[in-house]
Parts: C-alpha cells; structure tokens; sequence
C-alpha cells in the first residue's frame, strides 16, 4: 500500500499537497488590466510618432540654419531658401542699429587705432559676425512650420491613431486612381494634366516635389520624368547644377571623354 501510494504520488504531484500539504507559501501575482495595457501602449506609440516628426523637422532646420549661417554655395549644399534666408537675416541685423555697430566695430578691431592693438583676422570677423545671425537665423526658421516634403512641425494630423485612422480612405483613393489610369492606357486615351502631375511627383519623389516652383514642377512635367531615360538624364543635370563651376567644366570634359558616369 505504501509502494502504491509513493508510486502515485510521484505522478501525481497535487495528491501529495493534498495529503501532507507545503512547507512553501505560494503567492500569485495579479492579473494584468488588458485595458490598461492597451491604453499604456496607445499612448506610448502616439508620443512616439510625434517626437519621430519633430525630429525629421528639426534635422531640415538644423542644416538649413547652418547653410544660412556660413553662406553655403550650391556645391556646399546651398539652396535659394538658405541664402533667402541668411539676406533677410542680414537685413534684420542691419536695422538694429546698436548690433551692428557693435559687430562692425568688432570688426574693424577698434574705431581709434591704439598702439598694440591686434587685428582680427577674416575668420575672427566671420565667427564675430556668425554669432551675431545665429539667433536671428534661429528665430526666423523657427517660424517655418513645413519645409515641405512631410518635413513639418508635428500636429496632431500626425498622430499615430489618426495615421491609421486614415489608412483605409487613403488606399482607397490610391487603388482608385490607378483602376483610373490603367482603364484610360487600355483606352489608348492621352495623358491628363492630373496623371501627368501624379506620375512627375512618383518619379522624383514628394521631397523634391514639394521643394520645386510652379514653374519647375511644368518644365518637369514636360521632360516626361516618369520614363526611366529622361528622368536620369534629369537627375544627371541636377547633379551637374550643384557643382561648382569648376567641376562643371571638369565634369564636362570627362563626359566628352566617356569617362563621366
């Protein structure tokens, strides 16, 4: 009987507890709320695709206020935007008369020459004068909410639940705007304005589109972007404008030669 009841009991380990009980205070830790799981997880993806949109905001702010602030040429990285925005910032600068006098007479070293005085060098008068746009710079790009291209300060259209809340009407859009357009290419009917516009964006991209004037964005439209050919030959001379001068004529004589990729 004893051989029985140890035979059992190794098997059936709850028999034992039963009989003899535990020397182990068995505590169970409790239940998770699932509600409040969920809710902590919403809340923890919503913030986090607001700080992922000011970030990508602030990377374009940060470049373009250090484009603006050493005077980046093209070749550099420039853009019209930056030295737009370094000439309004030397404007605002110009009409604070007690600032610029200020960095002038920096500049100079000293409105009477003293004996002994150090000339500041082109750098000295550059970093003097850098430090003197920086704020203003920063102030002025501060007040640009959308750079264009998705880059824009967050709001809450940027929300994670508003995202997938407008998930299922944006894909719909999508799939009927293409049964639209291959329904016109069986049709063998001519390209609209609108599929024209859409096809230029799709091959260079929302960034660059966004990026581009009126008139940019019909010249584009024109060259016929959407076919692979022109739109590297487009892509080609826009690598070609960004050179300096220098480079352009180099890179011109190595095309010549064949030798250009």
């Amino acid at each position: 009987e004893t051989r029985h009841e140890y035979d059992t009991m190794r098997f059936d380990q709850e028999a034992y507890f039963k009989k003899y009980g535990t020397s182990v205070l068995w505590s169970y830790a409790p239940k998770s709320d699932l509600t409040m799981v969920i809710a902590l997880i919403f809340i923890v993806a919503n913030a986090f695709s607001w700080f992922s949109q000011k970030h990508r905001w602030q990377m374009v702010a940060d470049r373009l206020t250090k484009a603006a602030l050493e005077d980046w040429t093209t070749s550099q990285g420039g853009t019209p935007e930056s030295k737009d925005l370094r000439e309004t910032a030397l404007g605002i600068l110009n009409e604070k008369p007690a600032e610029s006098e200020t960095v002038k007479e920096n500049c100079k070293g000293s409105g009477k020459k003293q004996k002994g005085a150090k000339k500041l060098s082109a750098r000295e008068k550059k970093k003097l004068e850098e430090e003197a746009l920086l704020p203003i710079i920063k102030a002025l790009v501060n007040d640009m909410d959308d750079f264009g291209g998705g880059f824009h300060k967050p709001t809450w259209k940027d929300l994670l639940v508003v995202t997938v809340a407008k998930m299922p009407y944006n894909i719909g859009l999508s799939l009927l705007w293409n049964a639209k357009y291959y329904l016109r290419r069986l049709q063998k009917l001519e390209l609209s304005d609108e599929e024209r516009e859409v096809l230029t964006e799709r091959a260079v991209g929302p960034v660059v589109w966004d990026t581009k004037s009126e008139e940019e964005r019909e010249a584009m439209m024109k060259k016929e972007l959407w076919i692979k050919e022109n739109r590297v030959e487009w892509e080609e001379e826009q690598y070609v404008a960004n050179l300096s001068a220098a480079d352009q004529k180099y890179y011109a004589k190595l095309k010549k030669k064949g030798k250009a990729e």
